[in-house]
């Protein structure tokens, strides 16, 4: 599976992992930056990771039976599946899962997502 980075989400990362090689090393100065390299397999375990960590933080905006149903129906359960498992009907459980898309769509929580998506 491929994913496709905007522009402007490589080149943040980029700076990024720039400014962390810089402050982990001896003080660089400005001259040298530009020898400093990054190669592109670097930039995708960076992204990866920051978009990680951003979906964690939009899925901390829901409660834990919105979360719970939102991870097992994004594992491809049904609603009747995670009924049973959460105890309640499917027309409940759609119920949740609509609310909390709701609250994940809202543009405090979207906008942390928004530099990862294609130009």
């Amino acid at each position: 599976m491929s994913c496709h980075w905007s522009t402007a989400a490589i080149n943040q990362t980029r700076w990024t992992l720039l400014r962390m090689y810089t402050t982990r090393m001896k003080p660089v100065s400005y001259k040298n930056l530009h020898e400093l390299t990054i190669s592109d397999e670097q930039v995708a375990i960076a992204m990866q990771n920051e978009l990680a960590e951003r979906i964690s933080l939009c899925l901390n905006e829901l409660s834990y039976r919105q979360r719970a149903i939102i991870e097992l129906r994004m594992q491809g359960m049904t609603l009747d599946e995670v009924g049973d498992v959460m105890k309640v009907s499917r027309e409940r459980i759609r119920q949740i899962e609509h609310k909390a898309m709701r609250i994940l769509q809202l543009p405090h929580t979207a906008g942390r997502l928004v530099m990862f998506l294609d130009d």
